[in-house]
């Protein structure tokens, strides 16, 4: 919560220490509406909402679903050697 700029961040938080990422999936006021919500469609694309729940990006989430060749290729990373 920052009270100072009048917003709730909500975040995913994936991995531990050094490896660990954020990524904002939601912003709220601080009563609690929301300015904009990320959501998962089936596919696994996200798609961005705002308060009215309306669609802002992407208009059409199936062009940012994974691939399967993608899927396979993000596992293969984390086996790289470094």
């Amino acid at each position: 919560m920052d009270e100072t700029r009048g917003a709730i961040f909500g975040y995913a938080v994936e991995g531990m220490g050094d490896d660990q990422s954020r990524s904002l999936k939601a912003l709220y006021r601080l009563d609690g509406t929301p300015s904009f919500q990320v959501s998962q469609v089936d596919c696994g694309a996200e798609q961005v909402h705002d308060s009215h729940d309306q669609v802002l990006w992407p208009a059409n989430p199936q062009d940012y679903c994974p691939q399967p060749d993608e899927v396979e290729d993000q596992g293969e990373g984390d086996n790289a050697q470094g």
